[in-house]
């Protein structure tokens, strides 16, 4: 049942572009006037086969099968129930909903993530509000102050103050009017329980950094301490543990507000911490972002290649960061990032000192013309620390910047490295080609004994069997055309397979109301994942407009001839067992059931 009315349904869909809202993550590239190709963000592939039509308001990934409009795609995509993801989708084109546009109450899933979220923005309200307004938030915005951060950036980011705790618990008395039970306040991660049950607020005495998702709504918080007590009961930062609407794997501090600026320039800027975020976002670097204070995951990748296909990893200069931008390097090479930039910043410092030191317009600079490539970061990487006066060392180092070189898919590239190698160690660079020659057939012949030792795990659907192929275009057929549904009732006929019927019957029970089918909106009518699989097919189905007497017959005759094959195979398979157990009765009875199944048959050639 939905839970508005499909007039409301209809007027999102047709104001919301399924184009620009998929195209938030999943790169599309046009292929045609209306439809749009890219690679499907529910399974891994190499190959793009997830589609969208623009113009009939829906996707299709003909590798695992999801299909569905742009409410169905917010529900895979971010886990939500429906109501949440018409909701999303109407924020997304700053639709308004009224509150009269609901037609049942809430799931119970819905309303404890409603009810999160609402919980979240309190918590958020009341710590930006104890920073600008009270005593004792004079300290944590001194702090901010100290450390550059302007009134302006303050707000942007909604930074605030939780105060010590020793005294009171402040969140848990502002948050009381909430009539929260035990379960309630253990589940929004904004609070720890006691042994007796009560609750007690996380955060004490810290900065607070809001957290947000894709849609700007607080999710997590970050606390920042500041005092210099750190130690394991005291971190020095602390986040929200993952709850229902927080995932720590895939949030991005500040992709809310990045991920438009990235799709203009073309890249994120990834950076460690969230003072630096800011610091660059105040330079004029508005595509930064940073991961949860922890290393890099392949869900957070994922979220940026979802945007643009380049990234530039700014990490701090000292050693720890550019470990971790080998790190970052590694795995985003894995992950098929198509382009890897890096900026190093001198003197060891990272973006917020350098832009205290020399200004925010040099930082700028560095982000724009600064990048080295990864092969000249690994380059400056692998050297660190090594003594090129011993022969091993340095031959070893060759051989490092062999491996780093030995990917690279660009022939032109390949040379201008091996060219810079060669005059950088005084090696001839024929021999450099000749030893890189063997490193890549060596990594050749381990990737195929590995592939030879992992068994291959398909990750399409099945397809269709003979009969469901037919009962597929006889679906497409009675979806299209009145003559078809009337033929098919006067028969009184049963789509064999129970999924097909029941979709069968939804369409009919659908064009009673509404005269005909519209993709996107009956898309709102398909609450199981097969029927949405199967809608989704039909409507990529390359059929003539219309159909022959003779071709509704032969879908009919064919498919009676098929369940009459099963009922055969059936039939000889309990004879045969009725036979090894010396059933001679049953056997007689069996044998002439089946030769009326094969006079059956017969009868339709």
């Amino acid at each position: 049942m939905a839970y508005f009315s499909q007039e409301t349904l209809h007027d999102i869909q047709s104001q919301a572009s399924i184009v620009d809202y998929i195209g938030q993550y999943v790169q599309l590239k046009k292929t045609g006037k209306d439809d749009y190709i890219g690679l499907c963000p529910f399974h891994n592939e190499k190959t793009p086969s997830f589609h969208v039509n623009e113009a009939k308001h829906v996707f299709h990934c003909f590798g695992c099968g999801k299909s569905g409009n742009i409410f169905q795609f917010a529900e895979y995509y971010d886990h939500l129930p429906f109501p949440e993801a018409v909701q999303q989708v109407a924020s997304f084109a700053r639709i308004p909903l009224a509150q009269a546009n609901y037609q049942a109450q809430e799931t119970t899933q819905s309303t404890e993530r409603r009810l999160m979220l609402q919980l979240h923005q309190k918590a958020g309200e009341m710590y930006e509000h104890l920073l600008w307004n009270t005593d004792v938030g004079r300290q944590a915005l001194d702090y901010l102050h100290r450390r550059g951060l302007s009134d302006e950036d303050i707000h942007e980011f909604n930074l605030g103050y939780a105060p010590d705790t020793s005294q009171v618990d402040v969140l848990v008395n502002v948050l009381g009017e909430e009539s929260l039970s035990e379960e309630q306040y253990a589940q929004s991660g904004l609070f720890i329980m006691d042994r007796d049950g009560k609750p007690h607020d996380r955060f004490s005495n810290r900065v607070m950094f809001p957290l947000k998702d894709k849609e700007g709504r607080i999710i997590a918080f970050s606390g920042r301490l500041l005092t210099q007590q750190k130690d394991a009961e005291h971190p020095k930062y602390l986040n929200s543990p993952e709850t229902m609407i927080f995932n720590k794997r895939q949030l991005l501090f500040n992709f809310d507000k990045a991920y438009r600026e990235a799709r203009r320039c073309g890249y994120f800027v990834l950076f460690e911490g969230y003072m630096d975020v800011i610091a660059a976002h105040r330079a004029g670097v508005k595509s930064g972002i940073a991961s949860m204070g922890t290393s890099l995951t392949e869900e957070q990748i994922q979220r940026m290649k979802s945007i643009c296909d380049k990234q530039v990893i700014c990490y701090d200069g000292d050693n720890a960061g550019i470990e971790a931008t080998a790190r970052a390097i590694h795995l985003m090479n894995e992950q098929k990032v198509k382009e890897i930039s890096v900026v190093s910043l001198p003197e060891g410092k990272d973006p917020d000192e350098y832009i205290q030191q020399y200004g925010t317009q040099a930082f700028a600079q560095q982000i724009e013309e600064g990048q080295l490539t990864t092969i000249q970061f690994m380059m400056m990487y692998l050297r660190r620390h090594k003594n090129m006066g011993n022969e091993r060392e340095r031959i070893r180092y060759i051989e490092q910047v062999l491996r780093e070189i030995a990917p690279l898919s660009s022939v032109v590239e390949r040379d201008v490295y091996l060219r810079q190698l060669s005059d950088e160690m005084q090696v001839p660079i024929d021999s450099l080609q000749q030893q890189l020659l063997v490193i890549k057939s060596a990594e050749k012949t381990r990737r195929y004994h590995q592939q030879e030792e992992v068994t291959p795990v398909s990750i399409e659907r099945d397809s269709y069997s003979p009969q469901e192929h037919i009962e597929l275009r006889l679906l497409f057929r009675a979806m299209n055309e009145k003559a078809v549904r009337d033929d098919l009732k006067g028969r009184d006929f049963v789509f064999p397979d129970q999924d097909f019927e029941s979709l069968y019957l939804l369409m009919i029970s659908y064009i009673q109301i509404y005269g005909q089918i519209e993709a996107a909106d009956f898309f709102n009518e398909l609450k199981t994942e097969q029927h949405r699989q199967i809608f989704g097919d039909l409507l990529r189905l390359n059929m003539s407009e219309v159909s022959t007497e003779r071709e509704i017959s032969d879908y009919l005759c064919r498919l009676k001839e098929l369940i009459l094959r099963d009922q055969m195979e059936q039939l000889q398979q309990e004879m045969r067992e009725a036979n090894r157990t010396g059933n001679r009765v049953l056997e007689c009875e069996l044998s002439r059931k089946l030769m009326q199944v094969l006079k059956d048959i017969k009868q339709l050639k």
